[in-house]
């Protein structure tokens, strides 16, 4: 019925009654939860991530600065590419499926009240950004989602112990863009050095390289790769590619 059965993405996800989506090619990053037993479209990229505390740090901006820096783009879309991204991308714990109650909190509280509105108001996840985003915007609800994303990051700080200031989710002058470009040089600059310390850990525990990492390659076989992924050397903030990684999905 379909172009391939994916073997590889039902292995992975395995008995997982949900897992963790979001588009490969996108205006805004949004995560959000599917369910296991449907077919995915080929521009969806799906992690084997069921618990609310990995949609949390994925959604946050401590991600989003890390993807955007190290994602290429196609036109003005971010093309989302997991190999870069992710796969070296330091979650607060070792363990990406780690459960931190806070974390579990806010991201229901989150994921719930971005899914009532757009519910309510017959809208999907770009228009719901896109006003999320927008200064002019001063819709009471929408101003309630900017708390809750800024509450998010605060929480998500707080899960890597880490004490920096939370700029304004919408910035509407030139000290709340300097606040958002300095957030996210320290941020970025903070989860080099932990990719850094977590690979030197695997290497002492003689992990490295032997470790699987859930990711499946583009044959359809899991790849072995270490848990901390080095990530590719910083180039500067605006030094991005353009187009995205073959134009499939990718499975993690």
């Amino acid at each position: 019925m379909f172009r391939e059965q994916q073997p590889a993405l039902r292995k992975m996800l395995g008995s997982l009654r949900r897992c963790i989506v979001t588009c490969v090619y996108s205006k805004h990053l949004a995560f959000s939860i599917a369910q296991t037993d449907v077919v995915y479209n080929n521009k969806v990229s799906v992690f084997g991530l069921e618990r609310l505390s990995a949609l949390t740090v994925l959604q946050s901006r401590v991600h989003e600065a890390f993807a955007r820096l190290l994602s290429p783009t196609l036109e003005d879309r971010l093309a989302y590419a997991p190999s870069r991204c992710f796969t070296t991308f330091a979650f607060p714990e070792h363990d990406p499926r780690a459960v931190i109650p806070e974390l579990e909190a806010i991201g229901e509280r989150l994921y719930d009240a971005r899914a009532k509105y757009m519910l309510d108001t017959s809208q999907g996840l770009t228009k719901t950004y896109n006003a999320l985003k927008d200064p002019a915007c001063d819709d009471p609800r929408i101003l309630d989602l900017r708390a809750l994303h800024e509450e998010m990051d605060r929480a998500v700080l707080s899960a890597y112990r880490w004490n920096v200031p939370v700029p304004s989710y919408c910035p509407k002058s030139d000290a709340d863009r300097a606040a958002i470009q300095a957030f996210e040089d320290e941020v970025i600059d903070r989860l080099y050095v932990l990719n850094a310390e977590r690979a030197r850990e695997e290497q002492l525990l003689g992990l490295g390289g032997k470790k699987k990492a859930a990711r499946v390659g583009d044959d359809g076989e899991e790849e072995d790769r270490g848990a901390a992924a080095a990530p590719p050397a910083k180039k500067g903030r605006k030094a991005k590619g353009s187009g995205g990684e073959g134009g499939q999905g990718d499975l993690f």
